[in-house]
């Protein structure tokens, strides 16, 4: 899939408050769906990590600077086609060296990643008759 392609594809399933130019794709991962009774046939996982970009409030500021990674963490799950897409996102740790504190810049959370789970919940509970 092309970069592009892929890029307007998460700007329009990401929240609006994640910045997409933000983030550089890592990876992409495809595996066979082994989940049973599930309607998607294939999972795919999307690696983001955060560019070096200083946040816009620190960017005058030369005490910050980057110092590695958070680990990859959940954003969002959604359906395409029978596949269902993971976002996972590495987010940078900024540190201030004149505090000597780590800084957090977006602490990202979106509320409803656990809608796939709630859609299958709901079509093992309905649309499959228990034996």
């Amino acid at each position: 899939m092309k970069v592009n392609a892929m890029k307007e594809m998460l700007d329009t399933y990401l929240p609006k408050e994640i910045n997409i130019d933000k983030y550089e794709l890592d990876k992409i991962e495809e595996e066979e769906n082994r989940e049973k009774y599930s309607p998607f046939l294939w999972l795919r996982t999307i690696y983001l990590t955060e560019k070096n970009i200083k946040p816009k409030w620190y960017k005058n500021n030369k005490n910050i600077i980057s110092k590695g990674f958070y680990d990859y963490k959940k954003l969002i799950e959604f359906p395409i086609n029978f596949r269902r897409w993971r976002v996972f996102v590495k987010q940078r740790k900024w540190y201030d060296t004149k505090n000597k504190k780590v800084i957090t810049t977006d602490n990202i959370e979106y509320k409803w990643s656990k809608a796939i789970d709630d859609l299958i919940f709901f079509c093992r509970h309905w649309l499959i008759p228990e034996k």
